[in-house]
């Protein structure tokens, strides 16, 4: 903070008495500050909104990419005349989050702590959005900046890496907006931003299974992405004493909303079994497997291609398909464990135990059991997808 007032002052144009005795309140007023606030911005090229900025839960939001909020941000000095020509022409908007925390509880490091969480609140953000749309915002420049006449944290710039995996263009509607909303709800029981606490293996299984996400979308070996998809499934819904086979079920009804859908879930899984089987043990693979996977035939050629690790197209397709079912299954699970469409004062509802159990009912034969069990999964189908 004393560099900011130095700065402050070298750049005034007047003498240092004068400086002290004209400021010296708004100065002391910061010094008095109960609780630093710091504001972390980030730049997604290939995001951009349908309607107006977007103010989320937690501290979270998104903002259109406007000249006059940018120009603000430039006088107030936290971007450069170079960030403003980095930044996207036409498409784009900005992630935010804003973070505050207590000078009582972290001492002279609470700026800086605050300027830490506001970066981690960022990730959180990308993470919901992907969990919500299944979109994977594109990494840009962040800013985290303090909120204060005199900042004891300068502004703090993270270049984009040069090359980040993202799922091309997306455009949020009001739909996609709502759908965040309501995903960042449950979410704000594992981020700890809500009291409740979930039952203990089932939030070590969900935490899991949030926290491989980084792994999982940003690495460029889709074998990998494969493998490490149907091992955080095989955590949320498969115990150590049951056969394999038995996710296939348990994946269809807790995802699937018809039989139709459900049918094809079940052959899904059934391949990508047989497609971990083969990437973790080296276990016989087939040409039919990979096509049920894809949804359409697969040649020699192209089977060859994507078990020689050579980045063949089929192989961007499998992992799509593979994220996107670990996607739903995790969002469903975590809406099952915490209950948001009962509304903002969430509770923990079901544990990993019981969610396994409804699936487990839903798949078994007719009756008023399998009936209010297909209704439960019915419902929350329709509230998480």
């Amino acid at each position: 903070m004393l560099a900011s007032v130095v700065e402050s002052w070298s750049t005034s144009g007047i003498d240092n008495l004068t400086y002290a005795r004209t400021y010296a309140h708004s100065i002391l007023d910061v010094l008095r500050q109960g609780n630093p606030a710091c504001v972390g911005i980030e730049l997604s090229h290939k995001l951009s909104l349908v309607s107006e900025n977007r103010e989320l839960r937690f501290g979270l939001g998104i903002a259109r990419l406007q000249d006059t909020a940018l120009m603000n941000l430039l006088r107030q000095g936290h971007l450069s005349a170079e960030d403003i020509l980095r930044m996207p022409k036409q498409q784009g908007c900005l992630l935010m989050s804003h973070n505050s925390v207590s000078r009582d509880e972290f001492g002279p490091l609470a700026a800086w702590t605050a300027a830490g969480m506001a970066l981690v609140r960022l990730e959180h953000l990308r993470q919901a959005i992907w969990l919500a749309t299944g979109f994977l915002p594109s990494k840009g420049d962040i800013f985290i900046f303090e909120q204060s006449a005199y900042p004891a944290v300068p502004t703090q710039r993270i270049r984009a890496p040069l090359k980040s995996i993202a799922s091309g263009d997306r455009v949020l509607t009001d739909e996609d907006c709502d759908r965040l909303a309501g995903t960042l709800l449950p979410l704000g029981i594992i981020w700890g931003d809500l009291q409740q606490q979930l039952e203990r293996r089932t939030d070590l299984a969900l935490r899991l299974a949030l926290s491989s996400r980084h792994t999982l979308l940003e690495s460029p070996d889709d074998l990998l992405v494969a493998l490490l998809a149907y091992i955080s499934i095989e955590g949320l819904l498969l115990n150590k004493e049951d056969d394999d086979s038995r996710l296939d079920d348990r994946v269809a009804y807790l995802i699937g909303a018809t039989d139709h859908e459900r049918r094809d879930i079940r052959k899904f899984m059934s391949a990508y079994r047989s497609l971990r089987g083969y990437v973790a043990h080296g276990e016989p693979a087939n040409l039919d497997d990979l096509s049920k996977i894809v949804g359409k035939p697969v040649s020699a050629q192209e089977f060859s291609a994507y078990f020689s690790w050579a980045g063949h197209q089929l192989g961007k397709t499998i992992r799509q398909k593979c994220l996107e079912t670990l996607r739903k299954v995790l969002l469903a699970c975590l809406c099952l464990a915490t209950k948001p469409e009962q509304g903002p004062s969430v509770s923990p509802h079901m544990t990993r135990k019981e969610i396994i159990e409804l699936t487990e009912i839903a798949a078994g034969p007719t009756g008023a059991k399998k009936e209010e069990a297909l209704n439960i999964l019915q419902k929350n189908v329709e509230f998480a997808f």
